[in-house]
């Protein structure tokens, strides 16, 4: 499943999550995640509990997606709400760009 791909990652820096559209929803997993698996460091978050704080959060981590040159179908907004199949749709696209692609890369390495 992908939140237990997605613990796989996150246990590396103690941390997990259990509802993949709840624990993404301020964006801190969200950018710890994708520290994790990319081994590079994003904007530091927003500590704040406010909306605004959680929008700009999920946009950072949005942001270093796209930076990839990974198109994106999702908005901040989608994700900061909750709504199951645009986070599952983003991080779906996370496995493919992060983790498939490596495997790719590597293979026609050898």
């Amino acid at each position: 499943t992908f939140t237990a791909w997605c613990n796989s990652h996150l246990r590396k820096v103690g941390t997990s999550i259990e509802n993949i559209d709840e624990d993404f929803q301020n964006g801190l997993k969200l950018m710890l995640l994708l520290e994790v698996i990319s081994n590079e460091q994003l904007a530091k978050p927003d500590r704040g509990r406010m909306r605004f704080h959680k929008i700009a959060n999920v946009n950072k981590a949005l942001d270093f997606i796209m930076n990839k040159g990974v198109k994106l179908m999702v908005g901040a907004e989608e994700i900061v709400d909750g709504n199951l199949k645009m986070t599952l749709g983003m991080i779906w696209t996370i496995i493919l760009r992060f983790a498939i692609q490596d495997i790719s890369v590597e293979g026609k390495m050898l």
